[in-house]
């Protein structure tokens, strides 16, 4: 050991120490549903929104006497939903469904969990949307022309339709 240079051999230590206890953390809360960043939930026709549903559960041992997940619109928080632990055989579970529109905006949901004093980040999902995908397969200047009979408002072969740029 260098006498000159203890700080190096304690901020060594303190890493594994603060690495062993992250780990030891994450092994006590399990997520079972969370949604992905960037992840596309398909709408309910009826309803015009798509379910995002948050669970897991965690161990008694993490103290947490609540989960709490924050819901953010663009940015802007929007809402906060709680879900009070009840520990049995030292787990507790939770559930989360949020219903969020299908529209042209980006969604955040962080997950913490609460002690009596402070609050811990668990996990983070940004940019999560509802709506529809449509998948074209073919070369880049793929149509979809009309089929049967009906309106031909959207018909690709009718010169009346094509876009103009």
């Amino acid at each position: 050991m260098n006498p000159h240079r203890p700080w190096h051999y304690m901020s060594t230590v303190l890493a594994c120490l603060l690495s062993c206890t992250l780990l030891i953390s994450s092994l006590q809360a399990q997520i079972s549903s969370f949604p992905l960043d960037n992840q596309l939930y398909p709408r309910d026709l009826s309803t015009n929104r798509g379910t995002v549903t948050v669970s897991g559960s965690v161990s008694q041992t993490t103290n947490y006497r609540q989960m709490r997940l924050y819901v953010y619109r663009d940015g802007n928080w929007i809402n906060s939903y709680t879900a009070t632990l009840t520990y049995v055989n030292g787990t507790a579970s939770y559930t989360f469904s949020v219903q969020i529109p299908a529209e042209r905006n980006n969604y955040r949901f962080a997950l913490y969990g609460a002690t009596r004093w402070s609050e811990n980040h668990i996990r983070t999902a940004n940019n999560v949307v509802a709506g529809d995908a449509y998948i074209i397969q073919g070369q880049s200047n793929a149509v979809a022309n009309l089929r049967g009979s009906g309106n031909t408002a959207n018909n690709a072969d009718d010169p009346s339709c094509i876009w103009q740029w």
